[in-house]
């Protein structure tokens, strides 16, 4: 009996410890069990994917970066910097994962943390300061399954800006600068919360802008405009990774955006780039693009696409945080 007791523990298959986990995030953008308005966004995204990672072999707490906890327990955290002192402070935690929407400059959060992480390219992490540069590791991200897509010629020769919000930080009135002196068609979409956006608008639009308003990107009006449209414009001016560029380019559009936008440098290399505050250049692109033949339309479209099917998918992501748990 004893013989065949020792048998058994000595082949039996170890059993993995369930990992405990925190997230902090955003239940504006993600509510594990419900559905939220803007779970589509870039943020809501990520918050549902890095969810997803660290409850698979555990157990996941989920708060708001504005949540108060204490005395629990965890093996790793991953917080946003709104509440990640309080949380590293009032609980047990092993593993200390700082997420950086984007660049700031808080010494005593990048000193706590063990490796801080976020999404973006060399540009985005050249803005993080220099003293703490070495702890940040970014990546790159995806927006769901591609959509089937027309064909390069039957697109019409006309741009969109497509942003969550039109502001200035996500380069509106860049934008608006450069489509008073233009012709073709824009379509603008996102909220106009600002005033001094809306104003903006008006006084620039002479018939060649149409603004549709926020549409959610799960829907088939979304998808039905990015793809009848050649191009989409977004100067933006902060870094980190523009979701809604993103889910341009994988509906086939070539983008006039900046290194700030926070795209893998690789699909970057077939987009029209500026400076965000660059005007002159900007409009210059946007004439050249206007004037692309089909041909060339389709071939910059198909690398630009090649690219982003390589470096901005879930799989990127998914390697690059569990390789930091």
């Amino acid at each position: 009996m004893t013989s065949i007791l020792s048998y058994f523990i000595r082949n039996a298959i170890p059993v993995q410890p369930r990992m405990t986990s925190i997230l902090s995030y955003s239940r504006a953008h993600f509510a594990p069990g419900r559905r939220v308005y803007y779970e589509h966004s870039s943020a809501g995204r990520l918050a549902k994917r890095l969810y997803e990672i660290l409850s698979s072999p555990g157990e996941c707490i989920y708060l708001d970066a504005t949540d108060v906890l204490t005395g629990a327990s965890a093996d790793v955290l991953i917080g946003e910097p709104g509440n990640f002192q309080h949380l590293c402070t009032n609980n047990r935690i092993g593993k200390k994962i700082l997420w950086c929407s984007r660049s700031f400059d808080r010494g005593d959060l990048f000193e706590l943390c063990d490796v801080a992480l976020g999404v973006g390219n060399r540009t985005s992490l050249s803005r993080f300061p220099e003293a703490h540069r070495g702890k940040v590791h970014l990546t790159n991200y995806s927006v769901g399954v591609a959509p089937n897509l027309p064909s390069p010629a039957s697109r019409k020769n006309e741009f969109i800006y497509v942003a969550t919000e039109a502001t200035e930080l996500k380069g509106f009135r860049e934008v608006m600068r450069v489509w008073k002196t233009m012709s073709a068609k824009l379509h603008v979409v996102g909220y106009m919360n600002d005033p001094e956006m809306q104003a903006l608008f008006r006084e620039s639009n002479s018939g060649q802008m149409e603004y549709h308003g926020y549409i959610p990107s799960d829907t088939a009006a979304f998808r039905s405009l990015l793809t009848s449209c050649r191009y989409v414009y977004l100067p933006t001016h902060l870094e980190g990774q523009v979701g809604t560029l993103i889910e341009a380019l994988y509906h086939g559009l070539v983008a006039l955006t900046t290194l700030e936008s926070g795209l893998d440098e690789r699909v970057l290399e077939h987009a029209f780039i500026a400076a965000p505050a660059d005007t002159e250049t900007q409009a210059g692109c946007v004439r050249t693009m206007l004037a692309m033949g089909d041909e060339e339309y389709a071939a910059r479209q198909q690398a630009s696409l090649t690219a982003l099917r390589t470096y901005h998918t879930w799989d990127v992501f998914d390697r690059a945080i569990k390789t930091h748990l």
